[in-house]
């Protein structure tokens, strides 16, 4: 179901992953702003955002840099946040759950593995899970009070 008014959506990533996400949701009726530096990504957080996607490479895989900015610098200190891991990097000894625990602990609100769906069930399969997670933080009561 679309809304009347777009959902404006920050996404974090190197640009072939933004366009592939933001086409991912683009039925979920989003306006997606793109920035592919943590640079960008400054300038960006000036405005307003329903959601924020941030891809595990984001910042030469160090997205909680610019996730510690969002929740502790910015005006979307309450936006629901999603870490995205859209590209097939090696997690190493990590697991999944690991790096979802890790970062909600510093404020994502969801960890959504795009990159292993993509690679084992195809693009559709992956655009579907991507919609849900999206779907699931933004008609998610409001737990980011405790946040502060």
């Amino acid at each position: 179901m679309v809304r009347p008014t777009p959902i404006n959506v920050l996404i974090a990533a190197p640009a072939v992953v933004v366009q592939t996400l933001g086409g991912a949701l683009r039925e979920l009726g989003v306006e997606v702003q793109g920035c592919t530096t943590p640079g960008e990504g400054e300038k960006q957080l000036a405005r307003r955002f329903d959601l924020i996607l941030v891809c595990y490479v984001f910042d030469d895989v160090h997205p909680y840099h610019f996730i510690g900015r969002i929740r502790h610098e910015s005006a979307n200190a309450q936006t629901p946040i999603v870490l995205v891991r859209a590209l097939p990097v090696p997690l190493g000894k990590s697991q999944e759950w690991e790096i979802g625990t890790a970062y909600k602990s510093i404020g994502v609100d969801e960890f959504c593995n795009y990159s292993d769906v993509l690679h084992e069930k195809g693009s559709d399969q992956a655009n579907e899970m991507l919609r849900q997670c999206v779907s699931k933080v933004l008609h998610a009561p409001d737990k980011r009070q405790n946040r502060a």
